[in-house]
């Protein structure tokens, strides 16, 4: 596969390739701002980093060879787009580019929010009753999400890194939405707590040796109205074993 530089949108793209148009545009315009140059990661995605304010993602594959591909391409992103943009930021766009060589690339662009690992790794640093209170509020948001996507065929990839809080505290996804439409798979708790456990054990043990684990556990046992209890068991269990392995 073709692997030369991916070439990016620039100001004279026309409103016909961006989606939504008119706000899509002023995105656009504020990612360019920023010189910053397509680097392709080991996963075989284009990815501009625009001064830690804007993310913009495009697959290899999204390389089209006709503008009828590419007509059908942005099509097909803008239904998952409108399907999932309960999920998305308002911030968010995509734009189809018509390379020099005569063939288009597709990108999908979405400004940089706290992630619910910069989230994570702030609750960790604070005293115990806040701490517990804040991780077990961040392994619920998790869930929540884990559970919400269950009601869209369409491929997330949810992550501590792809999950972010908007400026009205809402979990909304940043990460690379799929063009496979396919429904995802409904999860039972044990999933849960496999994905979400598997999630907080590196960040929290790069911070134990700060945290005073036997307050931690006892705040947590302290929370009585959790809807999530099994979140609050799972998240005692990996400091329990955090405070063994020290």
């Amino acid at each position: 596969m073709d692997k030369k530089l991916a070439q990016f949108a620039n100001e004279d793209t026309p409103l016909k390739w961006i989606c939504p148009p008119v706000s899509g545009r002023e995105m656009l315009r504020e990612v360019l701002k920023y010189s910053s140059k397509p680097q392709l990661q080991a996963n075989d995605i284009w990815v501009i980093n625009a001064d830690d304010k804007w993310n913009c993602f495009s697959k290899q594959s999204w390389l089209y060879n006709s503008t009828e591909k590419a007509q059908t391409a942005i099509r097909t992103h803008t239904q998952i787009y409108l399907q999932c943009s309960p999920l998305l930021s308002e911030q968010r766009c995509i734009v189809m580019v018509e390379n020099t060589d005569n063939n288009w690339r597709l990108w999908q662009i979405v400004r940089c929010e706290t992630t619910l690992m910069n989230f994570l790794k702030q609750a960790l640093r604070k005293q115990p009753n806040k701490l517990a209170f804040s991780i077990l509020k961040c392994a619920t948001r998790y869930a929540n999400f884990l559970s919400e996507i269950n009601y869209y065929n369409t491929c997330f990839s949810p992550s501590l890194q792809t999950l972010g809080i908007n400026q009205e505290n809402q979990l909304i996804y940043l990460g690379i939405l799929s063009e496979k439409i396919e429904k995802q798979p409904i999860l039972d708790k044990d999933e849960f707590i496999q994905i979400i456990g598997a999630a907080f054990l590196e960040p929290i043990n790069e911070a134990l040796a700060n945290i005073e684990v036997n307050n931690v556990i006892q705040e947590l046992m302290k929370i009585e109205d959790s809807k999530q209890q099994y979140l609050k068991e799972m998240l005692i269990q990996l400091f329990s074993q955090a405070k063994i392995a020290l």
